[in-house]
């Protein structure tokens, strides 16, 4: 049996600073010990030699399908909207279950309450703007969009037969000035085709090949974080939906696979001292609600 390791957290100073981030607070994963990153196009982490779907990644409690774009271009988060992580590569306490790969867990940053304050990113792959400052219901807000623009610069460079990809995410946050209530609304969405230029005179469109590939996920969490001296409770009820489109034109015959997900969970936990420690009690319930479409075309009945 392999030994359990110690959890790594990494305050912003420290992300900024860990080799192979570039920027990215997520991209930092991995190179820590023991992670690897699964195969192009998934978006998750491998921990341990474990199987990438035992690897659970929560924000701010609420557990997130997918950890990157196309397996590891960009994080689905901002840098300037996270806190700090912490990385268990194994081993994770009772809190968090179905993850006997590992957990982790990302804290995004509360917005600033004096003034609203702008900024933005512009790299070579995408662009982006965040916000934050104080707002209706007497809190703060904090406000993130990203936006990727390499389809742009392919579709304009007219190849005859191209790979596009782009992805997209926000984010929502609200919290109360007595940090007692917080609203966080996030999505991501990415989309990857082959688009064939059938513009020229005389191609047989019948032979061409299209590929377009999509998966997008958003979540809604309410979070209530009560404390009466060293005792807290904090209650999350979380609902999202997750989805996948992936269709593909091949000689006349067309396939899909349509998959919708609508997971549904509540966390809540109280901690008190006790017995010269801490008693933990919580309770973790989760749903899903999934459905399918198929759809494969026969291909065209040839001439007599």
């Amino acid at each position: 049996q392999a030994p359990v390791q110690p959890a790594l957290a990494l305050e912003r100073e420290a992300i900024r600073v860990q080799p192979g981030a570039g920027n990215d607070v997520l991209r930092a994963l991995q190179s820590l010990p023991g992670v690897a990153r699964i195969p192009f196009g998934l978006g998750g982490l491998a921990l341990r030699g474990a199987a990438p779907r035992d690897t659970k990644v929560f924000l701010d409690g609420i557990e997130v399908p997918l950890l990157y774009h196309f397996g590891g271009v960009a994080s689905f988060l901002p840098t300037a909207i996270v806190d700090d992580l912490t990385l268990e590569p194994g081993g994770a306490g009772a809190r968090y279950g179905r993850g006997v790969g590992g957990v982790a867990v990302v804290s995004s940053r509360t917005g600033r309450r004096d003034r609203w304050r702008a900024g933005g990113e512009l790299s070579l792959l995408h662009a982006s703007a965040v916000g934050e400052g104080p707002g209706p219901l007497a809190g703060s807000w904090l406000v993130g969009v990203r936006r990727s623009y390499v389809d742009a610069i392919l579709r304009a460079a007219d190849l005859e037969q191209r790979i596009v990809p782009r992805y997209l995410d926000a984010q929502l946050r609200w919290e109360s000035g007595d940090h007692r209530w917080l609203v966080l609304l996030i999505g991501s969405d990415d989309d990857l085709a082959l688009v064939p230029d059938d513009s020229e005179i005389g191609i047989d469109t019948s032979s061409v090949t299209a590929f377009d590939y999509r998966a997008r996920f958003a979540r809604l969490g309410l979070r209530y974080r009560a404390a009466r001296g060293p005792t807290t409770l904090t209650v999350l009820p979380s609902v999202g939906v997750d989805e996948v489109d992936a269709r593909a034109d091949h000689k006349g015959v067309g396939k899909r696979m349509h998959r919708v997900t609508v997971p549904v969970s509540l966390r809540a936990d109280l901690t008190t001292p006790a017995a010269g420690g801490t008693l933990a009690v919580g309770v973790d319930v989760t749903g899903q609600r999934h459905a399918y479409d198929l759809l494969s075309t026969p291909p065209p009945t040839p001439r007599r």
